[in-house]
């Protein structure tokens, strides 16, 4: 082999290899946990029916009145770093889930409702407000047992409302990990940074959305990711510029 070869050779290895970990997981933490796809609950009818959970609140203008629904199991596909993913029904094999939701009216009178609900058929979780009211509604989950998201650095979910002006939140273990500016009309789909880093024990996620008047918004695909070090990404990339630059040298 003449060494003009050997270096095209080098220099072709250096960006597949580049692009390869580019595209793939950078280290052995990454990976994804979905924190619900919303397919529905262990206690769904069979058939499965359009609301398997429906919590309305008509408490008007007054927070901290809202309607809680007990938790329930939940067979969310479960994902931690790749590794394995618990069937439809299975609430036990991967840390237990149960999900609970709420419903709070903040403004309105004593007819409209806010309500909080999972469809089971779209797969979706929703908020609806009556013409007059404002609310906030939320998904609130605990796992009975820590969870190691030390290694989670994003927040990602798919939102889409009839009118702007709604916000995203994700709380883990009663502190804010995400919040969104007042969000457009129409589908946004969010993948952002959290704004701290989750540790070994986490028992409690929430996911609320503040509501606008007469808003009907729906979430999902909610998760958590994470991401390669910008050291290993640097490295791959300065290999790859190695090979092309020996390459250059070589024809000049």
């Amino acid at each position: 082999m003449t060494k003009n070869n050997l270096l095209q050779k080098l220099a072709l290895a250096g960006v597949v290899a580049g692009a390869a970990f580019i595209a793939a997981p950078m280290n052995a933490n990454a990976g994804t946990f979905i924190i619900d796809d919303f397919k529905g609950n262990d206690a769904a009818p069979s058939p499965s029916s359009t609301v398997t959970d429906n919590t309305p609140d008509n408490n008007p203008g007054i927070q901290g009145t809202g309607v809680y629904l007990s938790p329930t199991p939940i067979d969310i596909q479960n994902t931690v770093m790749g590794s394995k993913v618990a069937v439809d029904g299975d609430t036990t094999t991967l840390n237990g889930w149960t999900r609970g939701i709420y419903a709070e009216l903040d403004t309105g009178s004593s007819t409209d409702v806010v309500t909080t609900r999972v469809c089971y058929n779209c797969n979706q979780g929703h908020i609806q407000t009556d013409t007059n009211a404002s609310g906030n509604s939320s998904w609130i989950y605990n796992s009975g047992t820590g969870l190691d998201l030390s290694s989670f650095t994003d927040f990602m979910v798919k939102y889409d409302a009839d009118l702007p002006g709604g916000i995203v939140q994700l709380w883990i273990d009663n502190t804010i990990a995400y919040q969104s500016g007042a969000l457009p009309i129409g589908v946004t789909n969010i993948k952002a940074p959290l704004l701290f880093s989750p540790d070994s024990s986490v028992t409690d996620l929430r996911i609320n959305i503040l509501g606008v008047t007469s808003l009907d918004a729906n979430i999902y695909d909610v998760k958590l990711t994470s991401v390669p070090e910008p050291s290993s990404v640097l490295g791959l990339l300065a290999l790859g510029g190695l090979g092309l630059g020996l390459k250059r040298k070589k024809q000049g």
